[in-house]
């Protein structure tokens, strides 16, 4: 079976390929044209999310020897052997979503200016703006979870002619997974008397 490679970080190719795999389902690579990096991943998280919404069904390769071939994923049909349609991303809130794709650009890349994470992290179906993505990753600076470097710096790695922009890279130790660093915000009482916290601090997740 000959199926059209037209990569691109598409969550709307990923499920075009897995459609003309039928029931043979799709390897990772077979979605990404690759068996690592930024589309790969993609792929990886795009698949699992429709795993566990149950609209994929998640097969074992036991003889695979790359780990990067280990699962095909494989489209269910209902008893009709129509294909159950999924409405992609809609249960994601946009914030989330471009979490994810700025996290997953920062990961793969060991340099990265704020143009190249907005061009990474934009898709045919997605478009990460300017002022979004760089206040995800003030907020990742600022956490100390990103390194913000000068392109002209002893360690931006990279020659100030090629690139002017401020430099980021992901600490060492800082990529932990592929999930995002989550925003939080918190409540708590302060008694000034004290100058003290008191009682639990209760923190919510910043709605996506």
């Amino acid at each position: 079976m000959n199926i059209d490679l037209d990569i691109i970080n598409s969550e709307a190719t990923f499920w075009k390929i897995l459609v003309q795999a039928g029931e043979m389902g799709a390897s990772l690579p077979m979605l990404a044209g690759k068996t690592s990096g930024a589309v790969f991943n993609a792929a990886h998280m795009f698949c699992e999310g429709l795993v566990a919404s149950g609209v994929l069904d998640k097969v074992e390769q036991s003889a695979a020897k790359n780990r990067a071939y280990a699962y095909r994923y494989r489209i269910k049909t209902d008893a009709d052997g129509k294909i159950i349609v999924p409405v992609l991303d809609q249960s994601i809130g946009h914030a989330e979503k471009l979490r994810r794709h700025v996290w997953t650009v920062l990961r793969n890349s060991k340099n990265a200016t704020l143009t190249e994470i907005i061009y990474y992290a934009s898709t045919d179906d997605f478009l990460a703006s300017k002022a979004d993505v760089e206040t995800y990753i003030r907020q990742l600076v600022s956490a100390d979870i990103v390194l913000e470097l000068s392109p002209d710096g002893p360690n931006a790695g990279i020659k100030s002619s090629r690139r002017k922009e401020q430099i980021y890279r992901l600490k060492a130790g800082a990529n932990t997974g592929p999930n995002p660093p989550k925003l939080l915000r918190a409540t708590m009482v302060y008694d000034a008397n004290s100058d003290k916290i008191v009682g639990r601090v209760k923190a919510v997740e910043v709605a996506a």
